[in-house]
């Protein structure tokens, strides 16, 4: 081989022509970031939009229990209450969608790791819960396996209103994807007719 004349390097991804697959290595390792960087943006706007609706649906429903509360009970707390349940309600939303956001991230990884349905989360996170929530507290009390019990519902009424808005983000995503890639796959076919 002559040493003037530089051997492009061939790269791992898909390429639409001949010509693209032939790219130096530094363009190439630009075209790598731009694709891990597209999917990052998937994934954290999956997990905004998921975290919108469940901190939405969090707030205002605990914010219908209390007025519905106030309603029966005739005002529970005096005049500072309702202001201040709201700020404790706005807090509990936040830190509720943090740890949401950490758990459905790590189930997002493992399955794709280990590759299972979408909804396998949603059956176990029930008795998920209430075997974690009953194991250190075993009283063996009627009253307490209540409170396991409602706690363990909370728990998995959070975590599916969050999951369930996730895979909705990301199956909305991917029909906007594919949208744009038939789109793309049509003008380029109306070019090449045109030609």
């Amino acid at each position: 081989m002559r040493a003037d004349k530089e051997e492009p390097v061939k790269t791992s991804w898909p390429s639409s022509s001949a010509d693209e697959a032939l790219v130096p290595d530094h363009a190439g390792w630009a075209r790598q970031d731009r694709l891990k960087t597209g999917s990052a943006a998937a994934f954290m706007l999956q997990h905004l939009v998921a975290g919108a609706v469940s901190f939405v649906l969090f707030v205002g429903g605990s914010i219908a229990l209390l007025i519905w509360a106030m309603i029966i009970d005739n005002d529970p707390g005096g005049p500072m209450f309702f202001p201040v349940f709201v700020l404790l309600v706005l807090l509990a939303a936040a830190c509720a969608c943090v740890v949401l956001f950490c758990l459905t991230a790590g189930l997002q990884l493992l399955r794709r790791w280990l590759r299972f349905p979408w909804w396998v989360p949603l059956v176990a996170i029930f008795p998920l819960t209430f075997a974690t929530l009953a194991f250190p507290g075993t009283t063996g009390s009627v009253r307490s396996g209540l409170w396991l019990l409602a706690a363990s519902a909370i728990v998995t009424i959070a975590f599916g209103m969050y999951w369930a808005a996730l895979q909705a983000a990301g199956g909305l995503l991917d029909r906007i994807r594919r949208a744009r890639a038939t789109q793309h796959e049509d003008r380029s076919q109306s070019v090449d007719m045109a030609r």
